[in-house]
Formats: structure tokens, sequence, C-alpha cells
């Protein structure tokens, strides 16, 4: 799988590359006029794993959005996360084209990933947030199934840690975690 450099960069660095001392990273805005963010109104029924639509780099407290987690307090129910774009289709293969123009075999497995700000930020993660892991390790599956932040973390203390989520915010808490099933 190929990381836009950006991804690469914050994953290297770990937590530090969004607290003001990391490297900034650069990246061309593919289309302004198309920015996708699933805005919510409420807990989301079925996990926004997505085959299709990208996801915004705009940021606020109400939506949904492709994040890496950098790290996770249980005892303060306390999430750090990197917003990341997740583009599939056309807005992938020309995100690639930008950010790979030597290689012109487009994304890899259709989808591209794009770190347009490695800003880390940090929301509350509400007693009852749903969250749902790929149960890849568990049974080969690329379903997702219902799991707990305790389950959460376990994941994320294994080979996950760089693994690509969707977070539901509302007025700011995360309310949903759900893991993008990645090939």
């Amino acid at each position: 799988m190929r990381w836009s450099r950006g991804v690469i960069a914050c994953l290297l660095v770990g937590v530090g590359c969004g607290g003001g001392s990391g490297e900034a990273t650069s990246s061309t805005v593919v289309d302004e006029e198309k920015p996708v963010t699933t805005e919510v109104s409420g807990r989301m029924s079925e996990c926004p794993n997505r085959a299709e639509g990208s996801s915004s780099a705009d940021v606020g407290d109400d939506g949904n959005y492709a994040v890496i987690i950098t790290s996770l307090d249980l005892p303060s129910r306390s999430l750090s996360f990197d917003v990341v774009q997740w583009l599939v289709g056309q807005d992938a293969v020309d995100a690639y084209a930008i950010d790979e123009p030597g290689d012109p075999s487009g994304p890899p497995n259709d989808y591209w990933i794009r770190n347009e700000n490695p800003l880390i930020r940090q929301a509350p993660v509400v007693d009852d947030a749903a969250v749902r892991l790929v149960q890849l390790s568990v049974d080969g599956s690329a379903d997702v199934s219902d799991a707990t932040l305790d389950d959460l973390a376990d994941h994320l203390a294994g080979d996950a840690a760089s693994t690509l989520f969707w977070i539901t915010l509302d007025a700011g808490s995360v309310v949903e975690l759900c893991e993008q099933y990645v090939p």
C-alpha cells in the first residue's frame, strides 16, 4: 500500500508531528468545489466505510472524518487524531498525479490517502460511543463488528496503529469510531 508523503511523515514522527514543532507538509487541494463530508444529525446506523466518495480536509465540531488515531487515553476518554483525506475515484487519480508525478500507474487499489494538515486534534469520547473494528486479525473478514473502547485500545496497541478510521463528531465529542478496511 502506498501512503501520501504527509501521512508517512506524520506516522514516522508520531504524535509530535502536529504539536507545532513537527515538519509541516504542503499539498495542493485537488478541487475546492468538491469537499465531501457527511454531516450527521444523530448517530450513524452503519459504519461509514467508503468505497466511493472522498473526505474533506475541512474539520468542524460536527461531521464524519477520516483520521489516523495518534493516541487514546482510556482513563480520560480522550482521543487524539490526525484528520486525513480518504480519496477515491477521480479525486484519488487527480491527487495521486499531483503527489506522485513520476508514477503514471495511478493510485493503488483505487484509493489515495492525503494529509492536508498534520495538526493533531483532540476530542472527548462520549460514554456510549459506538466502536466498530475490522475483523481481519480475528476471522480474516473485512467486515466490521461492534467493539468497546477497551477493544480499540488493544487493537491500536497491535498492528492497527497506522490504520485509517472514521470518526463521527457531535458538538466536538466523538460519538462513533469505525475502522476503514484498507486492502
